[in-house]
């Protein structure tokens, strides 16, 4: 680690000293701009604020773990900042943004259907029933950015709550409405989207 420290440091003066041979001046508009000299070599009365507009001190993540690192028990002590780093946390993010998707034909399914129709009902009535439905335009896109989204998340909608685990559900267009209508009261069918919910919600 220490020889590691030595050798940058060896090459960081190496290449302040090129620039101070090849007559590049701190002050002249290339050498700022260009960011050629480190930031702690301009006199801050002179530069006040120059070193907050330099790239090579711009916030990093890496910059950001290294300095939490050196804080005893940080994970603790800022745990917000500890899961948003963490890559698990990361990969939820991503498979949260496809509730977005699913959510227009979720809704619609409610407001159309909850409390019209009995579960029996709604595994009677196929999807492609639904969207044959021309009354309401984006009915069609409302389906295919839900499976989209469902594809997507479906491998981590296997269990709601304390029941037993679902088997995975590939939902196909020649399914009953009652897989896409979301239903906590009942194994399987409407319950793999509440699983899904209750995954990442």
């Amino acid at each position: 680690m220490l020889i590691k420290y030595i050798k940058k440091k060896k090459i960081q003066e190496y290449e302040e000293n090129k620039n101070i041979y090849l007559g590049l001046k701190l002050t002249t508009m290339k050498a700022i701009l260009q960011e050629i000299f480190p930031p702690n070599l301009y006199d801050e009365k002179e530069f006040p604020y120059l070193k907050y507009f330099m790239l090579r001190l711009s916030p990093s993540e890496n910059l950001l773990s290294d300095y939490l690192r050196k804080i005893p028990d940080y994970n603790n002590k800022y745990p917000i900042i500890n899961t948003y780093l963490n890559n698990e946390f990361r990969i939820q993010i991503e498979l949260l943004k496809n509730i977005s998707l699913m959510n227009p034909l979720v809704d619609y399914m409610i407001n159309k259907f909850s409390y019209n129709i009995t579960r029996d009902k709604a595994k009677e009535i196929k999807i492609p029933d639904i969207l044959a439905n021309h009354d309401d335009k984006y009915l069609n896109t409302y389906y295919k950015d839900f499976i989209n989204g469902w594809n997507k998340v479906k491998d981590n909608a296997i269990k709601y709550k304390c029941r037993k685990e679902l088997n995975v559900k590939i939902i196909k267009e020649d399914d009953p409405i009652a897989y896409i209508l979301n239903d906590d009261g009942e194994m399987y069918y409407g319950n793999v989207f509440s699983s899904c919910l209750s995954k990442f919600l």
